[in-house]
């Protein structure tokens, strides 16, 4: 993919986030971000949810080197934001649906 951020760049954001209800394995495979997201409680087993495995694309120009990013669970689904930052202690976190995961690994 032309313009696409370098696989070297996206591993800084690779690791496990995790939030009330939800939890984000991110990785970098074939030079792309790809996300696991897996629902956890109470409500994952009630609803018996599977692991659901996405790929996040940069939603920001190719010459800027950049901490956002959309996914979407399928082709008639509407794309949803996902970012990346640091709490003010310095810990890394993801952003999505309007709360914070901090990574735990």
């Amino acid at each position: 993919m032309d313009g696409a951020p370098d696989a070297a760049d996206l591993e800084r954001y690779a690791g496990h986030y995790e939030r009330t209800s939800r939890r984000f394995d991110v990785s970098v495979r074939d030079g792309r971000l790809a996300m696991e997201l897996t629902m956890t409680g109470n409500l994952a087993v009630l609803v018996d949810a599977e692991p659901e495995d996405l790929l996040l694309y940069p939603a920001e120009p190719a010459d800027v080197p950049g901490t956002r990013f959309v996914l979407r669970s399928g082709d008639d689904e509407p794309w949803a934001p996902v970012s990346f930052d640091r709490l003010a202690d310095g810990t890394p976190y993801l952003y999505m649906s309007g709360r914070v995961g901090p990574r735990v690994g």
